[in-house]
């Protein structure tokens, strides 16, 4: 998994790269019109640029069980059993961002990676005491602000294959229960780098819908987040960026103009 994460790495830092070093030979194409275009096609026109607010939903999974929390039981010094973990919850983002071209955007929004919980046994002849330690102990979660920057690549007419890196300001609040009455609580915070991949599919001019997987290490934990999501891009002025000025002007000059390719 370790190995796996590096690649994950290694590809976003990369994505990052390409996408700035295109993006001052790119920028200056970006006012080119797209006279007869009517549809989104990455690799010669490509109208979904400016601002944009999207939402996802999924699963967020610590890869936390019941061998683990009892660890951190033994290490609290606690006689206690774990019997149920649940170490996965549903996940959902909202965000608002700006496409600066093809390859670059910038967004910011709020990360929920669900609840958590954990079922156990335990004895004590201090139960003050035990409900006092026992309170720190599960497996974590989060939610706060966050920023991302994405960039991305075209692969095809309709799809993108992204990278992206982002930082979390979080926070996990959790309650201990005794026969449904709460008898502790805890509240832990700090900030986190998120990064991963995502494919994007183009619907419409306007709409834009993906698949992704994140990675996000908390203060113990790690979440691993897989999740579906859609963009919703608003005019852009008529505004639309040729991403092949050498491929429209070839097209051109056979004399045969596609619908959706750009022209100079």
């Amino acid at each position: 998994m370790k190995q796996h994460n590096q690649y994950i790495k290694v590809f976003t830092a990369l994505a990052l790269l390409l996408a700035l070093g295109n993006y001052k030979a790119y920028a200056e194409t970006a006012d080119s019109l797209c006279a007869a275009a009517s549809e989104i096609h990455y690799q010669s026109c490509d109208k979904q640029l400016g601002w944009y607010f999207g939402a996802d939903l999924g699963l967020a999974d610590t890869n936390v069980n019941k061998k683990d929390t009892n660890r951190f039981f033994e290490q609290a010094n606690l006689d206690a059993n774990s019997i149920k973990v649940d170490d996965n919850g549903t996940k959902w983002s909202a965000f608002v961002g700006y496409q600066f071209n093809s390859y670059l955007a910038l967004e910011l929004g709020f990360l929920d990676l669900g609840e958590r919980s954990v079922d156990f046994t335990g004895k004590s002849t201090d139960l003050s005491g035990f409900h006092d330690n026992v309170e720190h102990i599960y497996p974590q979660s989060a939610k706060g602000a966050n920023i991302n920057v994405v960039a991305s690549w075209p692969i095809s007419e309709d799809f993108k294959l992204s990278g992206k890196l982002g930082y979390f300001d979080w926070q996990g609040k959790y309650r201990t229960k005794d026969n449904g009455s709460q008898v502790g609580s805890d509240k832990i915070s700090d900030k986190s780098f998120l990064y991963g991949l995502e494919l994007d599919y183009h619907l419409t001019s306007k709409w834009q819908a993906y698949v992704s997987y994140s990675h996000v290490e908390l203060i113990r934990d790690t979440n691993q987040l897989f999740s579906v999501g859609i963009r919703y891009y608003f005019p852009a002025s008529g505004k639309t960026l040729v991403l092949s000025e050498k491929k429209a002007m070839a097209v051109k000059k056979d004399g045969a103009v596609p619908k959706y390719c750009c022209h100079p």
